[in-house]
């Protein structure tokens, strides 16, 4: 069986994943290892690709730190590689009983330093007729990210730090030895074996799964089981030419189904719903009449007219979810494993804070 010797691995090809591999290749040789065969193929290209401002998140929160932090370094990533974005504001809409759940959306962008405004309906609605709402909350800088842009771009600075990617490759087993950790991997042709001293996982959907089936390094009960969440999107015609993100105050389990839009054609979407699953293998329910009718019952409260237009199933995504909805990075001082680090219940904000996490990661080896 082939065994190679390589400094540093980082398992896991979604978009966190590949700003970690990123930024551990400006310090270490590195390779970047994932099941699929391509690039962000699940979670990370399955969201509403929106760079948050991270008004949502409690101030002692890592999903807090991280997408503050983030979102600087993704606009400043992105405008200095010309990976494809834009910056349109956001405007956060209520009905007068969320008085005071947008008051306090107000008040976390003060506490945060976020820059806002709070606008009258009348110029949104002179904007965008079809939205009809009470109270308006208008976040300046958040914005929209093409996520294939930005892995192609991640992809290939990792490559000119000479990083290699193994895609089409599953990890089996992690073996700990006096050299660090032995890798079992499944790759297209055969199985082969990885020694490293630094192993980072960014397993998305998949890390609790994995020890608790294979028990590797002892942790099988380490993990906190996640709960999965699907997240469906309908598509339109851009009947209402927007230009601006626009969201409802935010749920218990996600952000509402809000307005989106991508840089290249004239449809904006809606969603994401949120509902969970126990298979995220065979997801069932995807898109039927009565999930239709809960969506327009959805933006009807801000879109009265909605019925008026025709909305078409478009894409899903599933998230994974933590009891407590934070992030988590386990290392040595959690789990015992010297050169470990685990990356657990990653969900949104995880695209902001991507660059941020990697930046993190990277600095603490």
């Amino acid at each position: 069986m082939e065994k190679v010797n390589i400094q540093s691995v980082v398992v896991g090809g979604g978009i966190i994943g590949q700003a970690i591999a990123y930024e551990v290749s400006n310090k270490f040789e590195c390779a970047l290892v994932e099941k699929n065969n391509y690039l962000i193929n699940e979670t990370s290209s399955r969201n509403s690709g929106v760079i948050h401002s991270g008004v949502y998140y409690g101030s002692d929160t890592n999903k807090n730190l991280f997408c503050l932090d983030g979102k600087a370094r993704m606009y400043e990533f992105c405008k200095k590689n010309n990976v494809k974005h834009k910056m349109t504001g956001k405007y956060i809409v209520s009905s007068r009983e969320n008085l005071q759940k947008h008051d306090e959306l107000v008040m976390k962008c003060v506490d945060k330093g976020i820059p806002f405004e709070e606008v009258s309906n009348s110029i949104v609605n002179n904007t965008y007729p079809s939205v009809i709402c009470e109270n308006i909350l208008f976040i300046k800088d958040s914005g929209i990210v093409d996520v294939h842009s930005l892995s192609d771009c991640l992809e290939y600075k990792f490559i000119e730090n000479s990083g290699l990617v193994q895609k089409h490759s599953e990890l089996l087993e992690i073996e700990r030895d006096s050299n660090g950790y032995l890798l079992t991997i499944k790759g297209p042709d055969q199985i082969f074996k990885i020694q490293t001293e630094i192993l980072i996982l960014a397993m998305g959907l998949h890390t609790e799964k994995f020890f608790s089936k294979t028990n590797s390094l002892d942790l099988g009960n380490f993990f906190e089981p996640l709960r999965y969440l699907i997240g469906r999107y309908y598509k339109c015609k851009n009947f209402d030419n927007f230009k601006h993100l626009i969201y409802p105050i935010p749920g218990k389990d996600s952000l509402g189904i809000h307005i989106c839009f991508n840089l290249y054609d004239d449809y904006i979407t809606f969603g994401p719903d949120a509902e969970e699953i126990k298979n995220i293998n065979s997801p069932e329910k995807l898109f039927n009449c009565e999930l239709e009718e809960k969506f327009y019952k959805n933006i009807e409260t801000y879109i009265p007219n909605i019925r008026q237009h025709e909305l078409q199933p478009d894409y899903y995504g599933i998230r994974p979810k933590l009891a407590d909805q934070d992030f988590k990075i386990f290392d040595i001082d959690d789990h015992g494993c010297e050169g470990l680090i685990a990356l657990h219940g990653i969900e949104s904000p995880g695209l902001t804070s991507s660059l941020s996490l990697g930046h993190h990661i990277a600095s603490k080896l």
